[in-house]
């Protein structure tokens, strides 16, 4: 019956996968360009390139992406063996931890323009960066699964709250 559940849940990750790509496909937009031809692809790619990097603040934001990402997907990489060895939870406690880090995310999602309005942009930024610093040591220093979860939904907030930041300014330099 255990293995039910867990079909059940990847099902409906499944089907909710397909209900998107359904969407996606039904929009229609008229197309205003035409197909780069394959000759053109390595000098788009290039004027691409030299364009982010002539961009201060695109080249900034697209370095803290690569290393935020980096790090902390080092750092999520080991986390159900930290969950397992140094917190002692189970499958299923492992599961509470993850949807408290995506109650964390989905809440910056709700309300993180009231935090953006409160904070500011450049706060905005700064404060999940520290947010990523002092988790990871919260998790080195305190491996309590109460604390965890509690440092997960922090941390899924402050990703969701960055990454909201970050990508309005990436898409406002881009247009």
């Amino acid at each position: 019956i255990a293995l039910l559940g867990v079909s059940v849940c990847f099902a409906v990750n499944a089907a909710s996968f397909a209900l998107a790509a359904i969407l996606i496909a039904s929009i229609k937009v008229e197309r205003t360009t035409r197909p780069l031809e394959v000759s053109e692809l390595g000098a788009t790619i290039g004027a691409s390139l030299r364009s982010l990097w002539d961009d201060r603040l695109l080249r900034l934001l697209a370095i803290m992406l690569t290393v935020t990402n980096f790090g902390l997907m080092f750092g999520h990489g080991i986390f159900v063996k930290y969950a397992d060895v140094e917190l002692g939870v189970t499958g299923f406690g492992y599961g509470l931890l993850l949807v408290a880090t995506a109650l964390g995310a989905a809440a910056a999602g709700v309300f993180g323009h009231r935090m953006i309005a409160v904070l500011g942009t450049r706060w905005s930024i700064v404060v999940p960066y520290l947010a990523f610093g002092v988790t990871q040591v919260m998790l080195g220093l305190v491996p309590v699964t109460a604390v965890v979860a509690v440092v997960g939904f922090v941390l899924g907030g402050s990703i969701t709250l960055w990454n909201v930041v970050t990508v309005t300014i990436r898409q406002r330099l881009i247009e």
